[in-house]
């Protein structure tokens, strides 16, 4: 039996890295439609419709989980869905760079208490 969507786009990751919390996931879906032609439909005005393909970008961790509602029916919601996948790349772009340049600082204070550690340790075994 074939699968009910023919996928273009089929892409399920885990997130996280083994032992840390297993449960993060990413399932990007776009439904390759290329054997597809228009369907009868008698309610319709031409008596045909074209059916949109199935898209899925859902993202989860832990117990959250998000499902993105992305649609190309028309212009406007092409422009929309667009929008959106540009929207959440550049986010994201913004968010690894800000978060590589805070563990920069956060290992610099790290190291500096690391040292303070150890002098504290040295002047304490000095004392009589």
């Amino acid at each position: 039996m074939e699968p009910p969507y023919k996928p273009r786009v089929c892409e399920r990751h885990f997130l996280n890295i083994p032992g840390h919390h297993a449960g993060a996931f990413v399932h990007a879906f776009v439904e390759d439609t290329s054997n597809r032609g228009l369907v009868p439909h008698r309610h319709m005005q031409a008596g045909v419709w074209n059916p949109a393909p199935r898209l899925i970008l859902e993202m989860g961790d832990c117990q959250d989980r998000v499902a993105f509602q992305l649609e190309i029916s028309d212009p406007a919601a092409r422009q929309n869905t667009f929008h959106k996948l540009d929207t959440l790349i550049e986010t994201l772009k913004m968010l690894r760079s800000g978060i590589a340049e805070e563990c920069l600082l956060y290992r610099q204070r790290q190291n500096q208490l690391n040292d303070l550690i150890a002098e504290q340790a040295e002047q304490l075994a000095r004392r009589p």
